[in-house]
């Protein structure tokens, strides 16, 4: 039953992206007063603080274990204004002995992200599903914006495996110790859509 749950909302989260952004692609106006406007957006997430111990780790029988990472200082670049700027996010990922290391949910992870965007009063909630495969890192996910942002949504949709890289040219401060060249980054890209009434 958890497997079916898991795989259902996985499917949804998927179809939902999909669906939304074979709207966003047309670019158009629903009719004089109801408008669509698309800014696409393709860059890099660069982790700017030292790898962390989990926040948490939750045992269950079965030895399925829930362990919870936090995240205080990822920088987003990509040259979008609507998207540039620094995320915290809390990573959750399961693990189930039981199961294949390459089957959800072991291969999997969720992610809830806050973005303050620079350039904007304002931000983004976002929840992300990652998958890991043997040839790199997919991302999914959903999100809306918040204060200057109100009113727009977002789409994460990285659907070419990809594999963590350092990044060259950190954009933040290194922290003091931490060599530059282990800031690693990963691949980032999606769509920024906004629904609005003129007229």
């Amino acid at each position: 039953m958890k497997q079916a749950i898991l795989a259902t909302a996985a499917i949804t989260v998927t179809l939902l992206a999909g669906a939304i952004t074979n709207v966003a692609n047309a670019d158009s106006s629903f009719d004089n007063h109801r408008f669509l406007r698309v800014s696409s957006f393709e860059g890099q997430i660069a982790f700017c603080d030292p790898p962390a111990p989990p926040v948490d780790v939750v045992e269950l029988p079965g030895g399925i274990t829930i362990t919870t990472f936090v995240n205080e200082n990822n920088v987003w670049v990509t040259g979008n204004p609507l998207v540039d700027g620094v995320e915290k996010n809390r990573v959750v990922v399961v693990f189930d002995p039981s199961l294949p290391p390459d089957v959800p949910p072991n291969n999997q992870a969720r992610v809830d992200s806050s973005i303050d965007v620079a350039a904007f009063e304002g931000g983004w909630r976002i929840r992300q599903r990652l998958e890991f495969s043997p040839e790199g890192t997919t991302s999914f996910g959903i999100g809306f914006g918040l204060g200057d942002l109100r009113g727009k949504l977002i789409i994460i949709n990285n659907d070419t495996p990809s594999r963590f890289e350092v990044v060259q040219d950190p954009p933040c401060d290194v922290p003091p110790g931490y060599p530059a060249d282990q800031i690693m980054g990963a691949r980032l890209q999606g769509t920024v859509i906004t629904f609005g009434w003129s007229g």
